[in-house]
C-alpha cells in the first residue's frame, strides 16, 4: 500500500477576476501589477480577460518586470469563451512552468468555458491547474450545477494527477454548485483547510462598491487530496494611496501556498 513519505517544495497558485478592462482600467493596472509582483505566483488564473486589447501583453509585462535576474519568464497562457464571446473575453492562466498540456472545455451555457493547463513542478511532479468562470445568472443554479459536473468529469477523465480548481463560481458557499464541488469526495477548499471557513468576502472591493453593495464569497480555490494546503489570503486587497475607491479588480482575489505529496510503496 502506498503511503504519505514526505512533502515537495512549497508552490504560490491564485485566482482573480480583472473586470476585463471596465471600470478605469489604466488607472488600476498599475495596482495589478504591483501587487502580483509582490505576490509572485507560480500559477494563477484570470477570469474576464479582455481580448481585444492589449490587457493580456500588459499584464505579462508587468508581471516580468525587473525580470533580468529571473531564471524563467511568466507567460499568460489564454482561452477564450464560445459563440460571440469568443471576441470578447476569457480565461488566462500565467505562470512560469513549464507547460506540457493545454485545453479547454465548453460548459455548455452562456458561453462559459473552463481551461486546463498541466505544469511540471520543479520536482518533476505534474499539476493540473484548472481555471473557470461559472454563469453569472443569480436564478441559473441549476445551469451552475450542471457547469460544475462538466468540469468534475473533465477532471477525472485526466487521471489522478494532483489538481487545483480556481476561478469566480458566481455561487455562495452553500449553493448547490459549491457543494458539488465539495462533495465530490477529492476536492475541497484551500481557504478552509487554511482557516476553518472561507474569507468574510470576495466582493465587492472599493472599486465595485457603487455597483453591489452585498458582500460575498464567490470566488475560490479547490484543491485535491493529493495536495497538502499551507495557509490561503486574501490578495489584490491594497487601494490606491490617494484614491480610496481605486482598486485592482471589483474582486479580490485569493492565494494559497501548497505543496505535494510523494509516496513510497
Amino acid at each position: 500500500m502506498s503511503v504519505p513519505s514526505h512533502l515537495s517544495g512549497t508552490m504560490r497558485v491564485g485566482t482573480l477576476n480583472l473586470r476585463n478592462t471596465s471600470d478605469r482600467w489604466p488607472e488600476r493596472y498599475p495596482l495589478l501589477a504591483e501587487q502580483l509582483s509582490a505576490l509572485s505566483p507560480d500559477i494563477i488564473g484570470f477570469q474576464e480577460l479582455r481580448r481585444p486589447s492589449l490587457q493580456a501583453r500588459r499584464i505579462e509585462h508587468g508581471a516580468n518586470a525587473g525580470g533580468a535576474a529571473r531564471a524563467t519568464s511568466y507567460r499568460l497562457h489564454r482561452k477564450w469563451k464560445t459563440g460571440l464571446r469568443w471576441f470578447w473575453e476569457g480565461l488566462g492562466i500565467l505562470t512560469e512552468l513549464p507547460v506540457l498540456a493545454h485545453d479547454r472545455l465548453d460548459l455548455g451555457g452562456g458561453n462559459r468555458i473552463a481551461q486546463r493547463l498541466r505544469v511540471r513542478l520543479d520536482t518533476g511532479q505534474a499539476l493540473d491547474f484548472y481555471n473557470t468562470h461559472l454563469h453569472h445568472a443569480a436564478k441559473d443554479h441549476d445551469l451552475r450545477v450542471r457547469q460544475v459536473e462538466r468540469i468534475l468529469a473533465w477532471m477525472a477523465s485526466h487521471g489522478a494527477t494532483p489538481k487545483v480548481l480556481v476561478g469566480d463560481f458566481n455561487a455562495l458557499p452553500g449553493d448547490e454548485a459549491i457543494q458539488a464541488v465539495v462533495g465530490s469526495g477529492d476536492m475541497r477548499s484551500a481557504f478552509i483547510a487554511a482557516h476553518g471557513a472561507e474569507p468574510a468576502a470576495t466582493v465587492p472591493t472599493p472599486l465595485g462598491r457603487h455597483r453591489d453593495a452585498e458582500e460575498k464569497v464567490i470566488d475560490y480555490i479547490f484543491v485535491s487530496q493529493q495536495v497538502e494546503v499551507h495557509d490561503a489570503w486574501i490578495t489584490f486587497d491594497q487601494p490606491h494611496d490617494t484614491d480610496d475607491r481605486l482598486s485592482a479588480s471589483d474582486h479580490f482575489g485569493l492565494a494559497a501556498t501548497i505543496s505535494l505529496a510523494t509516496s513510497t510503496t
